[in-house]
C-alpha cells in the first residue's frame, strides 16, 4: 500500500494535476490522470530472489482538453521518472524505466490521451 500512496503523490507533484487510482471521476472536468499498479514479483535475478526487490508496473493516463498541455505533462513525466532512482516517499525506487507512450485524441470527449507504461524495480 505504501507504493501506491507514494506513486499518487509523485504524480500529482509532478503533473501538477488531480491524480485517481483506476478511473477519473464523470465530474472531473480539468486535465487528470489516472493510474493502475500491477505486477510485485519478486525480481527474477537470483542474487535477488531472495531480498525484498519487486517489480511493479505502472499505467498512467493523461486526459487533457489540450493537446499542448498534454505534450507538457508527458514530457514532465519522462523526464522526472526515466532512468530514476532513490527515494519516492517512504519507497526506495532502485530504477525507473518508460516502456512506452501512446497518444490518442477523444474526439468525441474532446479531449487528449496520453497512456505511458512505467517499470519500477523497488525495494520493500
Amino acid at each position: 500500500m505504501a507504493f501506491q500512496t507514494d506513486i499518487q503523490q509523485f504524480l500529482t507533484a509532478t503533473l501538477g494535476i488531480r491524480v485517481y487510482p483506476s478511473t477519473i471521476p464523470e465530474q472531473e472536468h480539468n486535465d487528470a490522470a489516472l493510474y493502475n499498479i500491477s505486477g510485485g514479483s519478486r525480481s527474477s535475478d537470483s542474487e535477488l530472489c531472495r531480498s525484498n526487490i519487486r517489480l511493479r508496473r505502472v499505467r498512467v493516463i493523461i486526459v487533457s482538453k489540450s493537446a499542448l498541455n498534454n505534450i507538457t505533462y508527458g514530457d514532465a513525466l519522462y523526464t522526472a521518472l526515466e532512468g530514476y532512482g532513490g527515494a519516492m516517499g517512504g519507497t526506495t525506487v532502485l530504477y525507473c524505466r518508460v516502456d512506452n507512450e501512446v497518444d490518442l485524441t477523444n474526439n468525441t470527449q474532446k479531449t487528449y490521451e496520453k497512456t505511458m507504461d512505467l517499470s519500477f524495480k523497488i525495494q520493500e
